[in-house]
């Protein structure tokens, strides 16, 4: 159970530690706190416990098909903590939330920005935002059966084309 939390932690710090390409201090203030507000409105703070739970939930269902014999507390206490920290991480100061705010400055323009802003205000907007929630529930769900689903013929596949390699017998 260790390697799996500790190769978790690992990938996951690499990635929040990862350099970003431009620096929010850099950004025009007028712009930053536009980007800053159409984060607010589509919710974005909500992502880091989406991500949280999300993560949390396929490392947990990892570790309980390879170590079906830790107890069901176990498994309650590595999703309670794992979520609250994934969720720290992403809302701290230098966290991922504030990682984000040059990654939009790189690709949306000030003008970008502000139409998206108001595209979010607006009754479409907010009925879009309303449903997103629900329609990315869906599809990865959908996602997820798709992937069980092909994975047999997926693995099959390798397999014949390890053995056609001479790879494997």
């Amino acid at each position: 159970m260790r390697i799996h939390l500790g190769g978790l932690a690992l990938v996951v710090g690499f990635s929040l530690a990862a350099p970003s390409t431009a620096h929010a201090q850099d950004l025009d203030p007028a712009f930053r706190a536009d980007i800053v507000k159409m984060m607010e409105l589509t919710g974005t703070s909500k992502i880091g416990h989406q991500m949280a739970t999300m993560i949390s939930q396929q490392m947990l269902q990892a570790i309980k098909m390879q170590h079906p014999e830790v107890p069901a507390r176990n498994f309650d206490i590595v999703k309670e903590v794992a979520e609250k920290e994934f969720e720290n991480a992403f809302e701290a100061p230098e966290g991922l939330q504030a990682q984000m705010i040059p990654l939009y400055a790189k690709y949306l323009t000030p003008e970008d920005i502000r139409g998206l802003i108001a595209f979010y205000q607006s009754p479409l907007g907010q009925k879009s935002l309303s449903v997103m929630p629900a329609l990315m529930q869906d599809a990865m769900a959908l996602g997820q059966q798709w992937a069980a689903q092909a994975a047999p013929r997926v693995q099959d596949a390798i397999k014949k084309r390890l053995e056609a390699e001479g790879i494997v017998k």
